[in-house]
């Protein structure tokens, strides 16, 4: 194998690598919002843990943590459901939104959610709350 070989190697698994963070980083709001559920029904708790903060982070801290059911419990109870992002709310200054969400489950039962964000100093939206 030669430098350059090497070289290209190292660079597309620094690439991969920036790449897989990036999607658990949101731009915006609704975005947050939207890889959260993909999580969700994905069972993907890392990239959940990524995505919010603060109380809302706390409250599930323990099963996002340390309970190895919960990816399979996710995986199971988000299957076949539908996510819908509504309106977006947002602060004046653009430090904090909130976002409606509409769930419709295989069964025909809907809920409803409204989640509060806030962007970090980093410029990243995470999900800090449920209203």
């Amino acid at each position: 194998m030669t430098k350059t070989d090497l070289l290209c190697l190292g660079l597309l698994a620094v690439c991969v690598g920036w790449s897989s963070t990036l999607g658990a980083q949101a731009l915006q709001p609704r975005d947050a919002v939207v890889q959260f559920f993909e999580a969700s029904r994905n069972g993907d708790t890392e990239t959940i843990r990524r995505l919010i903060s603060g109380s809302f982070y706390d409250q599930r801290k323990v099963l996002l943590e340390e309970n190895e059911q919960y990816a399979e419990f996710l995986r199971g109870y988000y299957q076949g459901t539908e996510v819908r992002m509504g309106n977006v709310l947002m602060k004046e200054d653009g430090t904090a939104g909130v976002v409606d969400v509409r769930i419709k489950f295989p069964g025909g039962n809907v809920d409803t959610a409204k989640f509060l964000l806030k962007r970090g100093a980093d410029g990243w939206w995470k999900i800090v709350g449920q209203l």
